[in-house]
C-alpha cells in the first residue's frame, strides 16, 4: 500500500506541556484514497532515507506558520519545529520529485517555501464552515472554508501555477507547481462540504493528482 506522511499539528496543553496532535478526518482520508498514513513527529531527527521510503507527503492543517511569512503582524502562537520538519519535507518532495500535498497551513508553507507570501482573510461573506465558489481547472466548484490567511495570486510563489481561484477576491485556493508533484489546496478535503457535488470534485482531483495525471487548465 501506497505509504503517506501526515505531520502534526503543534499545541501546548493546559500543563503548559508540549503536545502533538492529528484531526482523525485524516486517517480518514488516507483510507478514502487507499494511503496508509504514517504519523511522524517534528520533533524526532528523522534521516532522509527514512523519510524517503514514503511515497507521499502530506502536510495538514491548523495553527500558524512563521510570523515572517505573513504581510500582517500578529500576535499568535507560532509551530517553529514544525515549520522547520515540514519546510524538510517540501525540500525532499523537490529534489527527489515525491508527491506533495499542503492542505491549508500546508499549503501556504508551500508557497512560502517558494518564494511567496500569506495575508490575513477577512472577508464577511465567507465564513468559517460556510462553501463558497471558486473555478477549479476552469470550472465552476465549491469548497469549504476554515481558514484566517490566504494567498492573494500577486503573492504565489515562483514554480507555482494557480488551479483554483476565487475569483471575487482575487484568491489562490489551488496551486500545482510546475514539476505537477506538489499540490496545494487552501481548503480541506478531509472535512466536510455543504454539498456532495464538491466533495467528490474535490476528490477526483485528488485522485488525479495521487495517479499522477496532469492538472492544467
Amino acid at each position: 500500500m501506497t505509504k503517506a506522511i501526515i505531520t502534526l499539528k503543534q499545541e501546548v496543553d493546559k500543563y503548559y506541556c508540549s503536545t502533538e496532535a492529528i484531526e482523525s478526518n485524516y486517517i480518514n482520508f488516507a483510507q478514502k484514497h487507499k494511503l496508509k498514513p504514517v504519523l511522524y513527529s517534528s520533533l524526532y531527527n528523522y534521516s532522509d532515507e527514512e523519510i524517503l521510503e514514503n511515497d507521499i507527503f502530506i502536510l495538514t492543517g491548523s495553527g500558524m506558520i512563521s510570523q515572517k511569512y505573513i504581510l500582517f503582524n500578529e500576535n499568535t502562537f507560532e509551530q517553529a519545529q514544525r515549520d522547520i520538519f515540514e519546510n524538510k519535507l517540501i525540500d525532499l518532495a523537490v529534489k527527489h520529485n515525491k508527491l506533495l500535498i499542503g492542505i491549508c497551513r500546508g499549503m501556504q508553507l508551500i508557497n512560502c517555501y517558494f518564494g511567496g507570501k500569506i495575508s490575513k482573510y477577512f472577508y464577511s461573506d465567507r465564513q468559517v464552515r460556510i462553501d463558497h465558489e471558486i473555478t477549479l481547472l476552469g470550472k465552476p466548484t465549491q469548497v469549504n472554508n476554515f481558514h484566517n490567511y490566504c494567498v492573494y495570486n500577486n503573492d504565489l510563489g515562483s514554480s507555482l501555477n494557480a488551479i483554483g481561484i476565487d475569483e471575487k477576491y482575487n484568491i489562490t485556493e489551488a496551486f500545482i507547481n510546475t514539476n505537477g508533484n506538489i499540490l496545494g489546496l487552501q481548503w480541506h478535503p478531509e472535512r466536510d462540504f455543504e454539498k456532495k457535488i464538491s466533495m467528490q470534485n474535490t476528490d477526483e482531483l485528488i485522485s488525479k493528482f495521487l495517479n499522477c495525471k496532469e492538472l492544467t487548465l
